[in-house]
């Protein structure tokens, strides 16, 4: 299946909602070892996790709106999926830890400027933002600054 604009909205959504959870995960660690050995791994392995979803929501998004979110790293964001994926026991604690600190609020900023002017430009309904508020995969989604 072909990406297509129509179901964009709902990637980019999905997108802001895993990168939430990954700033929620990693609250309260300053330290890469430290997140790294915590809980058992719990949240370093959710956090493996939910990156991998980005990844994966970023490659169904479609050509045209890639083009109206050209700041952001498409390919990295899926690159990193792969990676993920297909080195799992691979991973640098370390780079993980530096890609959840500093490049997800940065995409997390970039995906809700995104969103804010395919709304203001009518390229997403405004009426499928709001129906998605609704959902209870998308509780983390600051709905309020998409409005702004």
């Amino acid at each position: 299946m072909q990406p297509s604009p129509e179901f964009d909205l709902l990637f980019l959504l999905r997108i802001l909602e895993t990168g939430e959870k990954i700033t929620l995960y990693s609250s309260g660690y300053d330290d890469a070892l430290i997140f790294f050995e915590a809980n058992d791994q719990k949240e370093f392995n959710a956090c493996l996790n939910l990156l991998s979803q980005i990844g994966e929501h970023a490659n169904k998004v479609s050509d045209q709106t890639k083009k109206l979110g050209a700041d952001l790293p498409w390919e990295k964001l899926y690159g990193l999926r792969n990676r993920l994926v297909h080195d799992y026991t691979g991973i640098d604690k370390y780079i993980t830890f530096d890609v959840i600190r500093q490049a997800i609020p940065e995409m997390i900023e970039s995906i809700s400027r995104l969103i804010q002017t395919c709304i203001r430009n009518q390229y997403f309904s405004r009426e499928d933002l709001e129906i998605a508020q609704t959902s209870p995969y998308l509780k983390h989604v600051n709905f309020k600054i998409l409005y702004e």
